[in-house]
């Protein structure tokens, strides 16, 4: 790696006591940074598309989805840190689509009742609960750009409300449901810029409040889904599955879905579908 970037993963790397992390994640950037070089690109001016190709290539070389995610992973880490040291101007991880990994047994696709009471539980829970539930269920966005979001990027003063996201480095106005908009305006209350989504630091640093972080935001949805008395998986990737799957059922045309949730082409929405199509469940609509 040039001197630049192997100082920057050095001290990336130094917030890892693990010496066994610090092995694995300096193996995942090498190879990126490895791979970056074959195809002529410039490692810190990668873009979401460059990750992409990243991802596509990985699976073309014969990695199993888990391994490719965790590649992401570790580098997803290395560009938040390095956006944070101001050595590139944002992640272009984090709102790359993961490779979809095979549960065990059905997949967990919540029906319309279950996406109903699990949005009443996480308003029980609290107002940053539901905001961040609503926005994953009710609209389909994915974790990454989710917690991306500042407030800056709400429009909740007209219908249809939109969120403005980003998406292979477009900024993408997406729109919401009147619930989220209502949820979303109670959440923020006053505030008029920052993260959308706050951490739970005690103590917020000098620069400003910090970010809820995808450990904070899969905690939040594992509560929701236990008060919610739901017996499947509660986590970003089965509110996903579920958002589509209901708003097929509900007669909206796939390619609606498919820019919705902001998949690359319609058939990777329709391989979703399809799933679905597949599993016994109810079907009751909210």
């Amino acid at each position: 790696m040039e001197r630049r970037i192997e100082r920057l993963v050095d001290a990336w790397l130094a917030r890892h006591p693990s010496a066994n992390t610090q092995a694995a994640y300096r193996r995942d950037v090498e190879q990126f940074v490895d791979w970056c070089t074959a195809t002529g690109r410039r490692p810190l001016s990668s873009k979401p598309a460059d990750i992409d190709a990243y991802r596509n290539q990985c699976l073309a070389d014969g990695a199993g989805p888990a391994t490719v995610a965790r590649r992401l992973s570790g580098i997803g880490s290395f560009f938040r840190y390095a956006a944070e040291s101001r050595a590139v101007r944002s992640d272009p991880v984090g709102g790359v689509d993961r490779p979809t990994l095979p549960e065990p047994g059905d997949s967990p696709i919540l029906d319309g009742e279950e996406i109903a009471t699990l949005v009443a539980s996480a308003t029980d829970v609290g107002t940053k609960a539901a905001a961040l539930v609503a926005l994953l269920a009710l609209d389909g966005l994915k974790l990454g750009e989710t917690l991306a979001l500042d407030v800056g990027d709400t429009s909740l003063g007209r219908a249809p409300a939109t969120v403005a996201v980003s998406r292979r480095g477009d900024r993408t106005a997406v729109p919401i449901t009147a619930t989220t908009s209502a949820l979303l305006a109670t959440y923020i209350g006053r505030r008029r810029s920052g993260p959308l989504f706050l951490g739970d630091s005690p103590v917020p640093p000098d620069d400003g409040p910090t970010r809820l972080t995808r450990f904070g935001a899969d905690f939040i949805l594992k509560r929701v889904g236990s008060a919610a008395g739901i017996d499947k998986p509660v986590s970003a990737a089965t509110l996903r599955r579920s958002y589509i799957a209901e708003a097929h059922r509900s007669g909206r045309p796939i390619p609606e879905i498919s820019r919705q949730v902001g998949h690359r082409e319609v058939r990777e929405t329709a391989r979703f579908v399809r799933q679905e199509e597949s599993l016994p469940t109810r079907r009751r609509t909210v």
